[in-house]
C-alpha cells in the first residue's frame, strides 16, 4: 500500500479541498483508494483541526492514473477563474503539480515513486 497526500494549494481557505474530497470519494474508480481528510491539529484558540490534506491509499502504482484523472477532471469543472493549483506529494516527499491530468504530469509521479 502506498499513501499520497493531495493538497489545494492557493485556496483562501478549505472549501476547494472538501469539494475535491467530496468528488475523489464520488468516483467509482478512486474511492477504491479511500479517500481520506487529513487535518492539522487545532491551533490554541480553535474548536478544531483544519483539513490540510487528503490522504489516498493505492495498492498498486497503476492505479494513480485514476485518481490524477479525476484531479483533472475536477479542475476542469472549476472553470478558468477558479482552477486552484492541486500537489500531489508522494511517500518519498517529492511534489508534483496537476495541471491537466496529462501524461506527462502521471509519468512525472511514476518517476518521482521511484525516487
Amino acid at each position: 500500500m502506498t499513501t499520497f497526500h493531495v493538497r489545494v494549494d492557493d485556496a483562501e481557505d478549505d472549501t476547494d479541498l472538501y469539494d475535491l474530497y467530496r468528488w475523489l470519494s464520488a468516483d467509482l474508480d478512486v474511492r477504491l483508494a479511500a479517500p481520506k481528510l487529513v487535518e492539522r491539529p487545532p491551533r490554541p484558540g480553535e474548536m478544531g483541526g483544519v483539513a490540510e490534506a487528503i490522504s489516498v491509499v493505492i495498492a498498486a502504482v497503476s492505479a494513480m492514473g485514476g485518481v490524477v484523472s479525476a484531479i483533472a477532471a475536477w479542475k476542469m469543472t472549476r472553470g478558468q477563474r477558479k482552477n486552484p493549483t492541486v500537489t500531489v506529494t508522494t511517500p518519498g516527499g517529492t511534489s508534483v503539480t496537476i495541471e491537466n491530468g496529462s501524461a506527462e504530469e502521471v509519468a512525472a509521479i511514476y518517476r518521482a515513486i521511484g525516487d
